[in-house]
């Protein structure tokens, strides 16, 4: 829906936005990280399982990768919730080992 009003259109972007990132998370088993439990949406990331995000990532834009999650357009079975802290975990394991990953740890308090 166009607006006239710049602003209003932003607003518009935005709060549609938040709906697409609700409906993705919720496809992908709800808004809480698989490894450490942070329910913190500010936090929360959708990985990869496999890795190959930044090779989706060139031929989608970030809202046409979510609204495919959230529509269901897109299947979410190598797709995973995490919270930054343990994404960047989840991807020094991928790239460098379980070795390397035990260096790390994710802890809240």
């Amino acid at each position: 829906m166009p607006y006239k009003d710049p602003e209003r259109q932003r607003s518009y972007q935005i709060e549609y936005g938040a709906k697409l990132g609700k409906l993705a998370l919720a496809r992908l088993g709800g808004p809480r990280c698989v490894n450490c439990g942070c329910d913190d949406e500010r936090l929360l990331e959708i990985n990869h399982i496999r890795g190959g995000g930044r090779r989706e990532g060139h031929n989608l834009r970030g809202y046409d990768f979510i609204h495919a999650i959230a529509t269901g357009k897109r299947l979410v079975e190598d797709l995973e919730v995490r919270c930054k802290p343990c994404n960047v975990l989840h991807y020094v394991t991928l790239r460098f080992g379980d070795a390397a990953a035990n260096r790390f740890r994710v802890s809240w308090s």
